[in-house]
């Protein structure tokens, strides 16, 4: 389910705190349960949008992926 793991990995990496990588999302669950890359990226990809017009925006970087302010 999409919007169960969006908000799986929303709270994931709200409490890490730094950024957190694709294959440590996919860390979170165990193996039978454990969400695809493609799955993974796709529901990133939803929460990138659902933030576009907040004050904090999902970003990728090079180690992975955390949130930040967004630049004014």
């Amino acid at each position: 389910n999409t919007a169960q793991l969006k908000s799986i990995l929303e709270s994931a990496i709200f409490a890490l705190g730094s950024p957190l990588s694709i294959e440590r999302m996919q860390q979170l669950f165990e193996e039978e349960n454990k969400p695809s890359v493609e799955e993974i990226k796709e529901a990133l990809e939803n929460l990138k949008q659902d933030y576009q017009s907040r004050g904090i925006e999902l970003v990728e970087l090079a180690t992975g992926f955390c949130f930040q302010t967004q630049e004014a």
